[in-house]
């Protein structure tokens, strides 16, 4: 006899619930809406705690779909419910996946209660054999990101800066190409305007921190002689606001890095620690973007395969084929943005101090004729790739590991080649029949050749070819 399955879907919203429990048949057990006080999780415990003595030897699904943080609380109380766990298991649905299954079904879910019966449905047809996913810590998740969308103010509030410095001081504009330095800020401070510049002492420009008395003289004099348009009271108190809310973020950011990394090693034995730990021993990997990328990733199991984390960060090749052509678009750029963003700094940083990283680097450049470009973004996913192995190993980062890999792959085929030959088989005729085109013919006839029907044996190597005019990013992503 079957062990019997209770499906509890919930569907969350702003300090309530609504609730629908099925049995494996589809069957209604039960419906109602609780609010999320002390009193009515005291009675949806009550709820599935009749429901375990009615069906004893019964496995719970609880599905929760993800509602930007309003499920937090529910999933903890299905969680630290120990007496539940071992015939609990408790999925936080993705909403994407569950407005899917809702289109395939037909349904409209018009309100909570419709979402709340899809989901246990849902529950029921797609996660009946399925384990859930080890989420990351929600505190250090939570700050972290945080963390992140201060860093994209910050990044907003340059930009409007840097814009307004085109019509208040444009003698600036050429020292903040690659962002606004300190010193600029510091100046900007004191002097919002090329007006105010201009009747400066240099003495009072030298006192700048990165600024000597050769800079300030040429600062005051280029201002005397500036083109600016906008050099009236307001602009000067609208850069001092831009310039006080960067200061003021920026040193909120340092703060809140140095502190999260702190959280992060205060308790060792945690996945988020051990996670960082590992991705801070690849060359190339710093201790902040080990975290970063430790939040971003989460539980590494979560990917069936490394092609699912390249596509998950959008470094996926994209190719359209029609026919017999085939035309390559280099990445998708579908996945996640912050993690593509974080990884190019750290791929140019690991051609240069990870052995591993730079021979694969300028093996795509000399052997392969990729451009700088389409290698860094190669080494972009190869880099990816090796975060995940290391998560899904526990172990550190070996250096060696790609070399004795080859070796063994070498000895591997000396081996087979000692053994005797086989009988050879048949070659296959091509058919050629068919009123296919020329390129196809020739493909055809291509894998008929004897020499197409042997399987290489060699370890896994980038064949050298001729510079490409196709963008070929993705494909040596691919190939890392």
């Amino acid at each position: 006899m079957s062990r019997p399955i209770i499906a509890i879907g919930c569907d969350s919203s702003k300090g309530r619930i609504d609730v629908e429990i099925r049995n494996e048949h589809g069957s209604v057990l039960h419906i109602g809406a609780f609010d999320d006080t002390p009193d009515d999780h005291v009675a949806l415990r009550q709820v599935v705690d009749a429901l375990r003595e009615r069906f004893p030897t019964a496995l719970f699904l609880v599905g929760i779909e993800s509602t930007g943080g309003m499920e937090r609380n529910w999933l903890a109380f299905f969680r630290r419910e120990k007496r539940w766990v071992k015939r609990m298991r408790v999925f936080r649905l993705n909403a994407a996946s569950v407005h899917a299954f809702r289109a395939v079904q037909l349904h409209r879910a018009p309100g909570d209660a419709a979402a709340a019966s899809d989901i246990a449905q849902f529950l029921l047809e797609r996660c009946r054999t399925r384990t859930p996913t080890q989420e990351s810590e929600s505190g250090p998740l939570s700050f972290y990101r945080t963390i992140r969308a201060m860093m994209g103010e910050l990044t907003a509030t340059s930009q409007r800066l840097q814009t307004l410095l085109i019509a208040a001081q444009p003698e600036l504009v050429r020292f903040c190409r690659h962002g606004v330095p300190v010193w600029i800020l510091a100046l900007l401070a004191r002097y919002p305007t090329a007006a105010e510049l201009a009747r400066a002492k240099p003495a009072s420009v030298d006192a700048i921190p990165h600024i000597d008395a050769e800079r300030a003289i040429e600062l005051i004099d280029q201002a005397k002689r500036s083109v600016a348009s906008m050099t009236d009271a307001a602009t000067a108190a609208t850069i001092r606001l831009l310039v006080g809310r960067m200061q003021a973020t920026q040193a909120q950011i340092d703060e809140g890095q140095a502190e999260l990394q702190t959280l992060i090693k205060a308790d060792p034995t945690s996945p988020l620690a051990k996670s960082v730990e590992l991705l801070d021993g690849i060359p190339g990997i710093g201790p902040w973007s080990a975290a970063c990328l430790a939040c971003e990733i989460g539980d590494p199991t979560r990917f069936a395969h490394s092609k699912a984390i390249i596509a998950w960060a959008g470094l996926d090749p994209i190719a359209e084929a029609s026919g017999d052509e085939r035309v390559e678009h280099g990445i998708s750029h579908r996945g996640n943005a912050h993690v593509r963003a974080m990884l190019f700094p750290l791929a140019m940083t690991a051609v240069v101090y990870n052995p591993v990283l730079k021979e694969f680097y300028q093996r795509l450049i000399t052997t392969n004729g990729s451009t700088r470009m389409e290698a860094l973004v190669a080494v972009m996913a190869k880099m990816l790739r090796i975060a995940h192995a290391v998560l899904l190993s526990g172990r550190p980062f070996d250096p060696g590991y790609e070399t004795v890999r080859r070796q063994k792959a070498t000895e591997a085929q000396s081996a087979r080649s000692e053994t005797p030959p086989a009988e050879p088989q048949a070659v296959p005729v091509p058919k050629l029949n068919a009123p296919i085109s020329r390129r196809e013919a020739a493909r055809r006839k291509k894998a008929a050749t004897p020499s197409a029907q042997v399987r290489d044996q060699s370890p896994k190597r980038i064949p050298g070819r001729g510079p490409r005019t196709q963008d070929s990013t993705a494909s040596a992503a691919a190939k890392g």
